[in-house]
């Protein structure tokens, strides 16, 4: 296998082993909440507390790729890194 395939298989693998242990370490402290079904103040929970900070963190997430991609386009730079300015 060449270096850059090794780096690949490396960086999947590392991706997947976070995403399982988030998963594992984000369920300890909370309780299964269904969207269906929810009361008044589990409602106020999903809807008005932890909805809009997921979607500011998506929100925010593009808008940092995007400047990114823009940068790295305008400099003609495919390495641009914040360090550039």
């Amino acid at each position: 296998m060449t270096v850059n395939v090794q780096r690949i298989t490396f960086a999947i693998c590392s991706l997947i082993l976070a995403f399982i242990v988030a998963l594992y370490f984000g369920g300890l402290a909370s309780t299964n909440i269904s969207p269906f079904d929810l009361s008044q103040i589990e409602s106020v929970i999903v809807y008005e507390l932890r909805l809009p900070k997921i979607l500011t963190a998506v929100l925010v997430g593009a808008c940092l790729a995007l400047s990114g991609h823009l940068f790295q386009i305008l400099l003609s730079n495919p390495l641009a890194e914040p360090g550039l300015l």
